[in-house]
């Protein structure tokens, strides 16, 4: 069912919003955040709310507009300076706390809650909820929407792959071995689309490589030379390596040879940027041509910090999320690429 913002909830969250002035692309910075001496770049989304909030997702779009999922509603900076906050107040929205937020190519953003999608507009204003009603398990949570070069769109939950299509959510899988056999994870991105090829993580048969009901495969420990049957993470850099965090480590496929780096525990990839955190927190390493070199510390806390997502601006800026409520510019320390 589709529901669309009256008249006066569109000018309530157009008017009625908080405002303040602060540029995206020049943010206050945090003295202690350094590289050679010169200040990085920081933004920190606490002076936005009034109490502890934390980030968890972040998307900047074609307009240099920084959007943040947070713990308390949806944050616009827009490249003017001003801001705007959306949230159960002035949108359909029933949480505030938003786990993740993806964009698709017709102008909206993809958010998901606790067992509910949400879908808005961002040209319009418009708003769309979508939860059992419309097809969607109720056992899912944290999960991430998947955008395919084509615009279709996907979420995992309960166990399956669903597709959306005309206000409704369809299921993928229809082969009954093969959902007798997958256990997806109930959170995180653990789903990545290559071509024809669905590549996603299950809880303990390893990475599932499926094209249809009659064509898949599980790479588990038995058949191939993955190192974990639980995978956590699926991402594809542009060479089209699959990377996945597994129980025992990141690992990496190149379509014949696996690869474990078993001192890393989570990694987040963007078009080729493949970073990773170390498992004492300490450092966050990016890979590059076969080599992992250590970055500097991209957090004003001076111990323990990690990266979380990443995304790119119109000034080729590399934005990330390094802990639960800052965002720094890896710019800043020459890693452009």
């Amino acid at each position: 069912m589709k529901y669309l913002l009256s008249v006066l909830l569109l000018s309530f969250l157009l008017v009625g919003c908080d405002k303040e002035y602060l540029s995206p692309g020049t943010p206050e910075s945090n003295s202690n955040n350094t590289n050679n001496g010169t200040t990085v770049p920081t933004i920190s989304i606490d002076k936005y709310f009034n109490n502890n909030v934390g980030i968890r997702d972040l998307y900047i779009d074609t307009n240099n507009n920084f959007w943040i999922a947070t713990t308390q509603g949806l944050l616009e900076i827009k490249n003017n300076g001003s801001y705007v906050k959306y949230n159960t107040l002035n949108t359909i929205l029933t949480d505030n706390n938003i786990y993740s937020i993806t964009p698709d190519k017709s102008g909206n953003l993809w958010l998901v809650i606790r067992q509910e999608v949400y879908r808005f507009n961002t040209l319009s204003g418009n708003w769309t909820r979508f939860c059992k009603d419309n097809g969607l398990p109720v056992n899912f949570y944290d999960n991430k929407v998947f955008v395919s070069p084509s615009n279709r769109i996907y979420i995992t939950a309960g166990n399956n792959i669903y597709e959306y299509e005309n206000q409704t959510w369809e299921p993928v899988i229809a082969n009954s071995q093969i959902l007798q056999q997958l256990d997806i994870l109930t959170y995180g991105q653990i789903m990545a689309k290559e071509d024809s090829i669905f590549w996603i993580g299950t809880y303990n048969d390893g990475l599932l490589a499926y094209v249809n009901d009659s064509n898949y495969t599980f790479y588990n420990t038995v058949n191939s030379n993955i190192s974990d049957n639980s995978v956590r993470y699926v991402g594809i850099d542009n060479s089209g390596h699959k990377w996945i965090q597994t129980d025992s480590g990141i690992e990496m496929f190149d379509g014949t040879n696996w690869y474990c780096f078993d001192k890393y525990f989570s990694v987040v990839i963007d078009e080729n940027i493949v970073l990773a955190n170390a498992v004492n927190n300490q450092y966050v390493s990016r890979y590059s041509n076969g080599n992992w070199t250590n970055i500097p510390n991209l957090s004003s806390y001076p111990y323990q910090f990690f990266v979380i997502d990443i995304d790119r601006d119109i000034n080729n800026h590399v934005w990330l999320f390094v802990s639960s409520n800052e965002i720094v510019d890896y710019s800043a320390y020459g890693y452009i690429q």
